[in-house]
């Protein structure tokens, strides 16, 4: 074999394998979602109890998350209901059963004066399927000075269990203290049936300034975020005062199959060139010998 022919089998050869990791890899993918500009459908005396809003990322991969709202009825009826999720200008609140519709005071807030407030985030895909989302940071827009009140305190829980929620059984009809149980483990050892809690996080006071939280890179398509609660577990360092917020902005992340560079081949042409250098190699011999 000449060593033109040499050089120009072990060329391919060698660029062959160099390909192969570009395909197999993954990107991560950063999304932000600004949680405004929903119609949540409220009127007055009538919160619109079971609503939702559905945002889309501002990064355009079509990612949305719908947001709908759960709550106990109150602070004698501690059984999970769904409740109504309000956009006003700093973000998303909520109105709950045992408050009716309201759009002044901390009872429009995610709140836990009361009753205690949850923020269900489901997130999707462009063509409607379930998008598991590293959720990396919460911001708020607005927090409640009221009396008793004036704290930004928040409990994150994703769900971790092998297929997803029903909504029915697995989050409505829960009680917060006797069924904690069901709303909470440590999330460094999972439970595979239910809700884990992520951590507990005092939000950024300064209005639309992101919180990290999640510092264990859990992904998954379902996510609670709640006004603190201690019946989850955990506890936050400076918690004082009840809690009272809107929720503005969320930042997170997702895998994605990488795109080999403009140049570099698809799978299938790797799949062609593998299947071609055996000839070519049989041709240069033949013409050797």
């Amino acid at each position: 074999m000449s060593q033109f022919r040499r050089i120009t089998l072990a060329i391919a050869a060698s660029g062959t394998l160099a390909l192969l990791p570009l395909v197999a890899q993954a990107l991560i993918t950063p999304v932000h979602w600004s949680l405004s500009g929903c119609s949540d459908g409220a009127s007055s005396g009538n919160p619109n109890y079971g609503n939702s809003c559905t945002f889309t990322d501002t990064n355009g991969t079509g990612t949305t998350v719908r947001a709908t709202a759960w709550a106990n009825r109150d602070s004698n009826t501690n059984t999970v209901l769904d409740a109504a999720v309000r956009q006003f200008g700093g973000g998303l609140g909520v109105n709950n059963r045992g408050e009716g519709y309201t759009n002044t005071g901390p009872m429009h807030t995610l709140d836990n004066g009361g009753s205690l407030d949850l923020i269900l985030f489901e997130f999707e895909t462009s063509g409607g399927s379930n998008r598991s989302v590293n959720l990396e940071s919460i911001a708020q827009g607005f927090f409640s000075a009221d009396s008793g009140y004036n704290d930004t305190d928040v409990s994150v829980l994703a769900w971790r269990g092998a297929s997803d929620p029903n909504l029915n059984s697995d989050l409505a009809g829960k009680t917060w203290r006797s069924d904690t149980q069901n709303l909470d483990t440590d999330s460094n050892n999972p439970d595979t049936s239910g809700w884990d809690l992520i951590g507990n996080y005092q939000l950024n006071r300064t209005s639309n300034s992101l919180t990290a939280i999640n510092p264990n890179d859990v992904s998954s398509s379902y996510w609670l975020v709640g006004a603190y609660s201690w019946v989850f577990g955990g506890n936050v360092g400076s918690h004082s005062g009840k809690d009272g917020v809107k929720l503005s902005l969320l930042k997170g992340s997702f895998e994605t199959p990488d795109t080999p560079p403009t140049g570099v081949p698809e799978p299938a042409s790797l799949l062609l060139l593998a299947g071609v250098l055996p000839f070519m190699r049989r041709r240069a011999t033949r013409q050797a010998a």
